[in-house]
């Protein structure tokens, strides 16, 4: 059954209500792309089920001391089995010199996830593992919810990703696919579902620019690295969110300077360069997201459409530019929230795209504004502008941006 990452969520609270009922619920494998959401899904849930259980939420930090007692807390245990020993998971044998027999020291995250009054072991890169040993541990935890004989009785999820996105990939031995393993394939969230959620965490603190150039070439939104071996970084949600917060809070400068220093009508004409700011964006895009997709995107940035002001006086100028330039119009209004009475020129703008037939510009701008700015926004001209609200009215109910 393929899900996904908001679907996740709530079957994993299922699975984990139907666990702490029954403690016969099978473990779940999330399989999916890297960067598409998996782990925050898993935390997620986690988070959600603390609070349902009235417990306090933490993730388990190997030297850190617990934040309550254990009969107050929901513990969520995070381990990446790409990058941990056989022994982090089994313990290591407890050899004492006046017997001849031995038991296993426990690593610490098993007792405190044991003696927790509620929580969740998570096996990141599940099937990403080579050592055998180490995946030989992580099966028995999985089938057995326990480590050398000692239960932990908490539910366990595993994620991990097919084979077209890392060469370590491996199948799954059938008796752990017979029932005591349910398996749900993850798959990469829409785009409208990404900016939700970019709006969600992080609120002005991300780049609209990234959202608009998504729109206009979604196949850059996630693409499997021609090598899954190699070291070139490559296009993911995760990604893409990521290199949006960082232009925002470390670049907006260059990213606004960009299209003065170096201006294009289209993207098709910007050559590429490797020096100044746009040299400077590319090596920053490109670290994230890959060199095909950040050098894209900075072609992207450089085009220059007619400014807010002059499609408010002239609103044919919106009829005689290329789509690109439309895309970078609507960004523009996107990120006006911050200038003085930008109210009022936003709703002059979106009249005259309106006015252009080009109303779904208006909705894409509104779209990517932050929520607090949009609601804003649409009440002022709900009693500003009536006839602009009429316009807009069924378009802004379509996009789910407006339910009042």
């Amino acid at each position: 059954m393929e899900l996904s990452p908001t679907d996740a969520v709530e079957v994993l609270l299922r699975f984990m209500r139907s666990y702490d009922q029954t403690k016969e619920t099978p473990g779940v494998l999330l399989l999916g792309a890297p960067g598409i959401g998996k782990t925050e899904a898993v935390i997620k849930s986690a988070k959600l089920r603390a609070e349902e259980l009235g417990l306090k939420f933490w993730i388990y930090e190997s030297k850190r001391e617990l934040p309550d007692s254990p009969d107050n807390l929901f513990t969520l245990v995070l381990l990446r089995l790409d990058m941990i020993k056989p022994e982090d998971l089994t313990g290591i044998p407890d050899l004492r010199s006046d017997s001849d027999t031995f038991d296993y020291k426990l690593p610490r995250w098993v007792k405190v996830l044991r003696d927790s009054a509620g929580g969740l072991l998570f096996l990141d890169e599940f099937t990403n593992v080579a050592d055998d040993t180490l995946m030989s541990a992580a099966f028995e935890i999985i089938l057995n919810k326990s480590v050398n004989m000692y239960r932990f009785d908490k539910m366990v999820v595993a994620a991990g990703n097919p084979p077209e996105y890392n060469a370590l990939a491996r199948p799954l031995p059938a008796p752990l696919l017979s029932g005591r393993l349910a398996v749900f394939e993850i798959r990469t969230p829409k785009l409208s579902e990404w900016l939700d959620y970019m709006h969600e965490k992080y609120g002005e603190n991300w780049a609209p620019e990234v959202y608009a150039f998504l729109s206009q070439h979604p196949d850059f939104f996630i693409m499997p690295p021609e090598d899954p071996e190699g070291l070139e970084p490559f296009p993911t949600p995760r990604a893409w969110s990521k290199l949006a917060v960082e232009l925002q809070t470390a670049w907006r400068e260059e990213m606004d300077k960009v299209r003065e220093d170096a201006p294009v009508s289209s993207s098709s004409q910007a050559r590429v360069r490797r020096v100044g700011v746009v040299g400077r964006l590319i090596s920053v895009t490109s670290a994230f997201v890959g060199s095909e997709a950040g050098t894209r995107f900075v072609a992207w940035l450089r085009v220059k459409p007619p400014s807010i002001d002059e499609i408010i006086k002239t609103p044919e100028l919106i009829r005689e530019i290329n789509e690109e330039q439309k895309y970078m119009l609507a960004t523009q209004l996107a990120t006006m929230t911050s200038k003085p009475k930008w109210k009022d020129k936003a709703l002059a703008a979106m009249q005259a795209f309106v006015k252009s037939n080009e109303a779904r510009l208006a909705i894409m701008a509104l779209r990517m504004m932050p929520k607090k700015k949009r609601d804003e926004l649409l009440s002022y001209m709900k009693s500003k502008d009536k006839k602009l609200w009429n316009k807009l009215a069924v378009e802004l109910k379509l996009a789910q941006i407006w339910r009042r």
